[in-house]
């Protein structure tokens, strides 16, 4: 394959997905489309969250593995990564230990903190992932107010 070749078939690509563009970011209404149905889990929570707390933002970034993510954030602290996928997504959050503490003993559900015991350890702390399958809007709301008081 000539290499004009290959980046004329990245370029067409990109033009058909803006998820695998890696120059342009996409927007907020490409998020919406992107994963479809499934944006009230993620969106809902995020709103009431920008409405009650100033400086909750949404950040791009550009894997070469899975395209763009987006990462919501308050100010310095990382909220949660969200990985589009078309109709679906994976959103991936990461808690310390006074935050799992804050978890074991909150009202979220029992599956929620079954997933404590099985969950990966990392430097940054323990991550959670879940799918539009295994995520509730108040499951996120719940978790987002433990990362906050966290």
């Amino acid at each position: 394959m000539k290499l004009t070749s290959y980046f004329s078939d990245l370029r067409n690509m990109a033009a058909t997905d803006p998820f695998l563009d890696p120059v342009q970011a996409p927007t907020e209404a490409d998020l919406k489309a992107r994963i479809g149905k499934t944006h009230p889990l993620v969106g809902d929570p995020v709103d009431t969250l920008r409405a009650m707390h100033k400086g909750v933002t949404l950040h791009w970034k550009f894997s070469k593995t899975s395209g763009w993510y987006v990462t919501v954030d308050k100010g310095k602290r990382r909220l949660f990564y969200l990985f589009p996928k078309p109709g679906s997504f994976l959103l991936k959050m990461t808690f310390n230990d006074k935050a799992l503490e804050l978890i074991r003993n909150s009202d979220l559900p029992a599956t929620v903190k079954s997933r404590l015991n099985s969950a990966k350890k990392f430097p940054e702390g323990t991550l959670l992932e879940f799918t539009p399958e295994t995520l509730t809007k108040p499951v996120l709301t719940g978790l987002l107010e433990v990362k906050l008081a966290g």
